[in-house]
């Protein structure tokens, strides 16, 4: 007989706490109930950041309303009279098509995205800066409605007289994001846009548009006009008695029932896959190996390199080459701005100067100043080159930029 790496003792312990291991976190995931299965920062009813929506579904909650949280078949669990709740959607084009189907089906309120938060990486409950997004992105849950939709951002100094068909108190907003359109009815309304407005369908159900979700994010209900508004609003949508579905497919949030779905899904994929690897573990060091080892042909180049060359090459096959670029500058300029310690009170616009004064101070070059890599990065999100600059070109310079400015001497 061969010689065994592992005794039969060994081996059977090594079996025996697998199992253990993938028994306690079955039980562990499934006594949590509500599917959620790690810490979220995003936009979505689950998190506690500044820009989830934590706040107002437990707000909903007290109030006697009855709320649903849905990671499956959302419009299905409404009854006539209720509402369907899609805030601030993925902008991932297949999950935007996934819910085309459910927003004719019950009455619905769409609220459009509009910042993209960076996760602190000391605490994944919390955000460590946020940015706006792009407009082009902010807009594509509501092209499924109306291909012809715009979408207009106006700056604090321009404080726009909300008008309106009902009486409703006005909201506090920084960067007011509005939305035009010649199919969406305006409920309230300024000369510039539309923020709440209306779409009947023929078998008279309405969809309903929120065009700014900062007024009842959970930073945006800390302000008192905030609260006032989203509290009148939601009087008007969901008046209690009645019941609020909230999405949270449109999230990429999924719950299937199934076994099998279950097994394959967070968090059971994880004790699933250690629990085969260790069995194909023990069975390679138990077997003899006949002959030598076979040379396989050379796969994919290991490395950093090669890896950012494949992240690469898939952005550019998929188009959202210019977003990447968007978002890389965005999150370079929250480090470098971390790294500073600007201070927190600080718009975008303002941040920006407020870098590029401390640029100029350390006398770099005039090409390496914050706003004009983030008007360079905007122009790019459709066009490849930006006065013969490649994205690759503003990457090094963003890049150099940030060393310049973290430079300790």
């Amino acid at each position: 007989m061969p010689d065994q790496p592992f005794s039969p003792k060994t081996i059977a312990w090594l079996v025996g706490i697998g199992l253990l291991a993938f028994v306690g976190m079955a039980l562990t995931s499934t006594l949590t109930g509500d599917g959620r299965y790690a810490s979220t920062a995003g936009a979505n009813s689950f998190s506690s950041s500044a820009i989830g929506h934590k706040a107002l579904v437990e707000t909903l909650q007290q109030s006697g309303r009855r709320i649903v949280i849905s990671q499956s078949q959302s419009a299905d669990k409404a009854a006539s009279a209720d509402l369907l709740m899609v805030i601030e959607p993925s902008t991932d084009f297949s999950l935007i098509r996934d819910s085309e189907d459910r927003y004719w089906t019950q009455d619905t309120l769409l609220v459009l995205p509009k910042r993209h938060g960076f996760q602190d990486i000391t605490n994944s409950d919390w955000i460590m800066t946020a940015g706006i997004m792009s407009a082009k992105s902010a807009l594509r849950p509501l092209k499924i409605l109306d291909e012809e939709a715009d979408l207009v951002r106006l700056a604090d100094d321009q404080a726009p007289d909300l008008q309106s068909t009902m009486s409703m108190p006005d909201p506090a907003i920084s960067d007011l994001q509005l939305i035009k359109s010649s199919k969406i009815s305006p409920i309230i309304w300024t000369d510039e846009g539309t923020l709440f407005g209306s779409l009947h369908s023929d078998d008279n159900r309405v969809f309903y548009v929120l065009s700014d979700p900062d007024v009842l994010s959970n930073f945006g209900l800390t302000t008192p006009k905030n609260a006032s508004f989203t509290g009148a609003l939601m009087d008007f949508l969901v008046p209690v008695g009645l019941a609020a579905i909230v999405d949270e497919t449109s999230h990429g949030f999924s719950l299937n029932k199934g076994l099998g779905s279950q097994i394959l899904a967070r968090p059971f994929i994880y004790p699933a896959l250690a629990f085969v690897l260790l069995i194909a573990a023990l069975l390679a060091f138990s077997a003899r190996r006949f002959g030598p080892t076979l040379r396989g042909e050379k796969g994919v180049e290991p490395g950093l390199s090669g890896f950012v060359s494949l992240t690469a090459n898939l952005f550019q096959i998929g188009g959202y080459e210019g977003e990447a670029t968007r978002q890389y500058v965005d999150r370079v300029i929250a480090h470098v701005a971390a790294g500073l310690h600007a201070p927190a009170h600080l718009s975008d616009r303002t941040l920006a100067d407020w870098l590029d004064d401390i640029a100029a101070r350390r006398g770099l070059p005039g090409g390496l100043r914050c706003k004009r890599f983030m008007q360079a990065a905007e122009r790019m999100e459709t066009d490849h080159f930006v006065f013969g600059e490649t994205r690759e070109q503003l990457a090094r310079s963003v890049y150099d930029w940030k060393q310049e400015m973290l430079r300790a001497d």
